[in-house]
């Protein structure tokens, strides 16, 4: 069963997506990335972080549906 815990580490989960913007940022930078390596990236941590955020809410709505938030 879910618990506050584990909504916090998806919570985190979701912020950590910052790094991974940060990781292409650099390689868009610093690397000879083409506008389809930028657009493939980009569209892979946009599904991430769609799905992390409907596991996330999951959570949040299971936690408030079993009473352990309010």
């Amino acid at each position: 069963m879910k618990d506050r815990f584990s909504m916090e580490q998806e919570i985190m989960a979701v912020w950590g997506m910052c790094e991974d913007l940060d990781t292409l940022l650099e390689g868009v930078l610093e690397r000879d990335m083409t506008k389809d390596d930028i657009a493939n990236a980009l569209l892979g941590l946009k599904v991430m972080h769609q799905l992390k955020s409907e596991k996330l809410f999951d959570t949040f709505e299971q936690l408030i549906h079993n009473g352990r938030i309010l």
